[in-house]
């Protein structure tokens, strides 16, 4: 539960912004699925998010480092000793920005799934970045957009962790966001009325405040935890780390509208999804929208 948890945190600039309507807005789309008619399975997945909204944020530094400890300890290393605490949280400050690049690129992606060219694109994207951390991927056909598997294979005697991302976000009105392009994430900082600003991107260059914040459709919900689980790997790779499970990622590209798809995908594979844990990682908005 403790790395369930972990994944659910934010991105670098903490209690990061997915949206531009308002608190009463967001409350009242938080509460109700988009949907009248849902499966269990998936009003299990909306009574998780939400339930999730409560519980506290962390940020990306203290998240990626919590995580490695956890994965070092709970299931072993190939190193000789495990790596000291404080060399995983000097990873994880040396890697901040590339993170922040990394985040700022997946949320240029589209990913309204009800524009299934646009999941295309995502879903190429995504088979490339996996491709790039050791992931072997391929596509599970269904009625509309597939899903994703990525998988790292260890040995055929380690145990398997099966762990779900989601891909795809809510739909989105440009119009209610104050600023250009929804898909095109920006930098702000909170103004003394309580508002917010944008301010560049290149203060990170030469500065860091938690306060700032990433504006932008899915920076929670659910890029990302998403891009958090692609940088522990990074790092987990830089540091010479190699887990003693295999890793299974199923990547769903259409939660937002129920995922419909996603348990006859699952019955028709169950054989390729096999595994001994599964994790859910997931990203509700900040309580504080």
């Amino acid at each position: 539960m403790d790395l369930l948890i972990l994944f659910t945190a934010y991105l670098p600039l903490s209690r990061i912004r997915d949206d531009a309507s308002s608190l009463a807005e967001r409350t009242e789309n938080a509460s109700q699925p988009a949907y009248d008619t849902i499966s269990i399975l998936e009003y299990s997945f909306w009574q998780q998010k939400y339930q999730m909204e409560h519980r506290a944020v962390m940020r990306l530094r203290i998240a990626i480092s919590i995580f490695l400890a956890n994965v070092i300890g709970i299931f072993g290393t190939a190193l000789a000793e495990p790596l000291p605490v404080d060399t995983i949280r000097a990873l994880t400050q040396q890697h901040t920005r590339q993170a922040i690049a990394l985040f700022r690129e997946f949320l240029s992606l589209p990913n309204d799934a009800n524009y299934p060219d646009d999941i295309q694109r995502m879903v190429e994207w995504m088979e490339v970045a996996f491709s790039d951390r050791g992931f072997a991927t391929q596509r599970i056909a269904t009625a509309g957009s597939p899903l994703l598997l990525a998988e790292r294979h260890i040995s055929d005697d380690a145990k398997t962790v099966l762990i779900y991302l989601q891909a795809d976000g809510q739909p989105v009105d440009p119009t209610a966001w104050v600023q250009e392009d929804p898909y095109t994430p920006v930098l702000k900082e909170r103004t003394e009325s309580g508002g917010y600003e944008r301010i560049p991107w290149e203060l990170l260059d030469t500065s860091y405040s938690p306060d700032w914040r990433v504006f932008a459709r899915s920076a929670a919900d659910s890029k990302g935890p998403m891009t958090q689980f692609m940088v522990a790997m990074d790092l987990l790779d830089k540091a010479g780390f190699e887990p003693a499970f295999n890793i299974k990622v199923i990547i769903d590209t259409e939660e937002e509208m129920g995922s419909p798809n996603l348990p006859e995908a699952v019955e028709a594979n169950r054989d390729l999804l096999a595994a001994d844990m599964l994790l859910i990682f997931d990203g509700p908005p900040h309580p504080s929208n």
